[in-house]
């Protein structure tokens, strides 16, 4: 054994009152980190706050377990209790590191569709735990004795390895960043660079000054790395809240068409007089209409279809008024009790009016019918109308496209789902909606992807197009 490094005394020495001290402040920093990452739950990713919530909890449990350590060298001679202290801080310092290089991973791969870099850090943290259990069974790494009837550490000829390997899951971090940095945003890659550079310099100077620094120096950066992170999310959150009320209210608008309320206006004047029971009723309607529309903007959850049929049927009512008989509707719904995107169903029956039905000279039919597959409703919009080419862009005819790419939009970013288009110039349109399973039996939105600010959907679908 070598020389001993940590020895009681009767009382606590000024030394060991500033250790208890910083470590007690180091615990009501970690509660401090635990409360932030629950506060702003609805800015931090979930991911994020479950491993700083798993950090910050085992961050103090090791304080406490050193101030524990302090406590009994000073005021008891019960060495197998001071052994198990200062065992369990060996334990939990290193693994502390390990929680940031999963997080890493986890945040480069959030599907875990590659699990080497995973299974490389288990297998890290297994030989870690293994390493220490067996050189600590021959008092390798440190021992407690007596000497002048006081309890002393006496440092073992393998005591730097704890330093070392606690330096291995930050040398992980650093080839993954080298390798894979580009794919964080710059706030990120300063966070995760700043945690490998200041545990590195503390686990120097535990090796050359004391045990206690390490934690401390760990403690430090993760506050540091938690403090970036968050203000990158929040900052990431604002932009995707501003860009999904930008998204509302672009489908609202796309939705509340002049000519259409021309047209519904004019209707319901030219039938007061001769019909003011139907006139009333259509003033109603006109009413739920607009109401439905405005209503969307602060619409943050999925709706049931049923009261989506709903509102198509006060459109087609209105539609009806103004064009009679040249305009016929049907329903087949076998299922309404699914959920989805408010105002992504309405817009695809508009169109089928405006640019199918309204351009053939005898006039035609709009069908709406639901059907059930294995993983995903679908609703179908189908008309006998005029049709289009869908490989016409919006630019070719701005007007044939409107509202199709809000609703693709809109289906993505809320619940998965997508959108296609089938059609043909004289023969017809149809427009397939599918809402997955997972998405269409919940009430809750989808979240927005952490990647640009930029809907989870539209997002996924850019990349597929750039590649």
């Amino acid at each position: 054994m070598n020389t001993d490094y940590w020895t009681s005394s009767s009382a606590l020495s000024r030394y060991a009152v500033v250790i208890i001290s910083a470590e007690i402040a180091g615990i009501l920093l970690c509660l401090l980190g635990g409360l932030l990452a629950v506060t702003f739950r609805r800015t931090l990713e979930t991911r994020a706050r479950h491993y700083f919530l798993a950090f910050f909890a085992l961050m103090a449990v090791d304080l406490t377990v050193d101030v524990m350590t302090e406590l009994v060298l000073r005021y008891s001679q019960m060495r197998a209790q001071l052994y198990l202290c200062h065992f369990l801080h060996m334990l939990l310092s290193p693994i502390l590191a390990y929680v940031i290089t999963l997080y890493l991973a986890d945040l480069l791969d959030p599907q875990r569709a590659r699990l080497r870099e995973r299974a490389a850090v288990a297998g890290m943290l297994l030989v870690h735990i293994a390493m220490l259990f067996l050189m600590q069974t021959r008092r390798l790494f440190f021992t407690i004795g007596l000497k002048d009837g006081h309890n002393v550490f006496m440092t073992g000829p393998y005591y730097p390895l704890f330093a070392v390997w606690s330096v291995v899951p930050l040398l992980a971090d650093m080839t993954i960043l080298l390798r894979q940095g580009r794919r964080l945003t710059p706030r990120e890659r300063l966070a995760f660079w700043i945690f490998c550079a200041i545990p590195a310099l503390g686990a120097i100077l535990t090796i050359t000054i004391d045990t206690h620094i390490l934690i401390l120096a760990i403690l430090v950066a993760a506050l540091t790395m938690f403090i970036f992170i968050l203000a990158d999310q929040t900052e990431r959150w604002q932009r995707q809240e501003l860009a999904a009320a930008e998204l509302r209210f672009s489908v609202m608008l796309s939705q509340i068409q002049p000519h259409f309320l021309y047209n519904a206006l004019g209707a319901i004047y030219g039938i007061c007089d001769k019909d003011p029971a139907l006139a009333k009723e259509a003033i109603n309607d006109f009413s739920d209409y607009l109401r439905a529309n405005l209503s969307s903007l602060s619409r943050r959850t999925l709706v049931s279809f049923a009261e989506e049929r709903r509102h198509i049927e006060t459109y087609l009512k209105l539609e009806k008024l103004s064009m009679g008989e040249y305009l016929h509707y049907a329903f087949d719904c076998a299922d309404d009790s699914f959920r989805l995107p408010a105002l992504t169903v309405q817009p695809l029956v508009e169109n089928a009016v405006k640019h199918g039905v309204s351009k053939c000279e005898t006039g035609g039919t709009v069908t709406v019918s639901t059907r059930e597959t294995p993983e995903a409703w679908l609703v179908i919009v189908r008309d006998d109308g005029a049709g289009f080419d869908p490989a016409l862009s919006p630019r070719d005819d701005r007007r044939l496209h409107i509202g199709i790419e809000n609703v693709r939009a809109r289906l993505e970013t809320l619940c998965g789902g997508t959108l296609t288009i089938d059609s043909a110039p004289g023969a017809g349109t149809t427009a397939t909606v599918s809402i997955p399973k997972r998405a269409g039996g919940a009430a809750s939105r989808r979240a927005f992807s952490p990647r640009r600010g930029l809907p989870a959907g539209r997002a996924g679908r850019e990349r597929r197009e750039k590649g």
